[in-house]
This record gives C-alpha cells, structure tokens and sequence, in this order.
C-alpha cells in the first residue's frame, strides 16, 4: 500500500445533511448518524491518450463498492481510476484511438465490435464516466445506426449512445459485493441508515396502514404514510431522453 498521506490527496470529506434541515427538523426519514466519509477523487476523464498506464496500486474504500486502483503514466502524472474486473497490481492499459479492444482498454464505441461488454460509459463525449459505473455492472453493444450505437443495459434497458463516447472494455470489478452479509443492525448505523417502522405497525393517525385489530395488511394499496403509491406508480421522466426498441 501507498503512504496514507499521499493518498488523503486524491480524497475530500462528504459534506451530509444528515436528513434535517437547517432548523434541525428531520425532513428525509430513515437517514441520520453514520460514519464521515471520504470522497474519493477520481479522474473520470482519462484524457490522456494512447500512452501505457501503470497500475500501481488497488485497494477500496468504505465510500466505494468497486476496487478503485493508483495508476501513473510516462508524464508522471498519478491519478485514481475506477477499475474492471480482472486488473491487478502492475497491469498496464491505454485509453485513446485506434488502440486494439482489449480487455480493460478505454476506447471509442465505434471502434468495439458487436457483442462485447462494456463499461463506465460516457453520456456526452468528453464529460467523463456518467453511466454503468457501479461494482459488477456492464452493457453490452447491440448495433448502431447514424451516430450512434444502442447498448443494453444491466436492466435489460435500450438506450442510444453517440459512437464517439469513450467506454471501457469489460464490467466494472469486484461483482460479488452484494454478498456481503449485514450481521447486525449497527452495520447500517454506520452507513448512515436510521431504523424503519413498517406502517402496519403504527397507528391510524401516523400512516394509512395504520390501526385495526389484530395483524391486519391494511386493506389497501401500499402508500407512503402521505398516501402516494409505492407499487406500479410510474417514476421515469417523460421526456427523458431514450431509445426503447
């Protein structure tokens, strides 16, 4: 591992809310305590092109689902990368044009055949990594037309991207973070979440679920103690941009 020191450069501290407002009145529930964390400082938009970069460390950080690695280059210029799977310690890889789709290189879409996976894909060429950039998650290249190339996404979503988007070859790394047991309730503590009182439990002036006699599952739709639907409501924007085929 590298010196603590050198790495609290590429961090900065979370700035939390903590769930209540400036009043000190809890407006988002379930949220509170927890530990101060760190932000990692990742370079999202690699920009330099077609020379090796060295990866010189890995590690992960309680802010972080994924292995985030130190890499440097021949400018000796060091940064921390978001990492796929299957690189290690002393692997070396290049993002720029015309460089051969291997596994973790960085490349334009139009350059990567059908078929392959990819990963931490840029939205807007050249405004970094916006999407598929979580622990385990990747798209696969379906076809292309005009501009742009359609991936299908870990939900099983369509969506069109334009062929000059940097993209990574390969799934982001460490897939199996899901398996991590939570043992105790103090886990969740420390990830800042505050206990849930289900609503059959409560009273019939503190949630619409509330009240009756015995255990009863409320004689309705789920809502949300303010009577929104929880189920079956629709949540995406309609004019957001998408292509479903």
């Amino acid at each position: 591992m590298f010196n603590i020191k050198f790495k609290k450069k590429f961090q900065e501290t979370i700035i939390k809310s903590w769930g209540r407002n400036n009043k000190g009145i809890i407006t988002v529930r379930h949220k509170g305590g927890g530990y101060i964390l760190k932000k990692d400082i990742l370079d999202e938009k690699q920009k330099f092109y077609n020379i090796p970069s060295l990866v010189l460390d890995v590690f992960r950080t309680n802010n972080s689902n994924y292995f985030i690695g130190l890499v440097v280059n021949p400018l000796n210029i060091v940064s921390l990368i978001r990492l796929n799977q299957g690189i290690k310690r002393g692997d070396i890889f290049f993002t720029g044009f015309n460089i051969p789709p291997v596994k973790n290189n960085r490349l334009l879409l139009k350059d990567i055949p059908y078929g392959l996976d990819v990963s931490q894909v840029e939205n807007i060429p050249g405004k970094g990594i916006k999407l598929i950039r979580s622990a385990g998650t990747k798209a696969q290249i379906l076809k292309g037309f005009n501009n742009n190339i359609i991936l299908k996404l870990s939900s099983g979503e369509l969506k069109a991207f334009s062929k000059f988007c940097f993209v990574s070859l390969g799934q982001v790394s460490n897939p199996a973070f899901y398996l991590k047991e939570i043992n105790k309730a103090g886990i969740n503590r420390y990830k800042g979440i505050r206990p849930t009182v289900r609503g059959v439990a409560m009273n019939p002036i503190d949630h619409p679920h509330g009240g009756g006699e015995g255990k009863t599952s409320g004689g309705r739709c789920s809502v949300t103690p303010w009577g929104q639907l929880t189920r079956g409501k629709k949540t995406r924007k309609v004019k957001k941009i998408n292509l479903v085929l």
